[in-house]
């Protein structure tokens, strides 16, 4: 894969491990087709391959450490 640039990766999927403040923390994505691929509606046609599920439990638990002044 070439890389022609450098370029903010913007995202808005919170749930995303590498989703930060509106972007994406990765420095290339990969993009693929999703199962609707005919439609002509980009939401439904493509999808963020490097997507990784964020460890809800980890997160909710540094923040009330955080949040509270709280040891861990």
């Amino acid at each position: 894969m070439s890389k022609l640039g450098s370029q903010a990766i913007g995202c808005n999927v919170s749930s995303c491990h590498y989703f930060e403040n509106n972007e994406c923390t990765l420095s290339n994505i990969q993009v693929g087709a999703s199962n609707n691929a005919s439609s002509g509606i980009a939401e439904e046609e493509t999808l963020c391959m490097s997507y990784k599920r964020r460890d809800v439990q980890k997160e909710d638990r540094d923040e009330h450490i955080k949040r509270f002044g709280l040891q861990n």
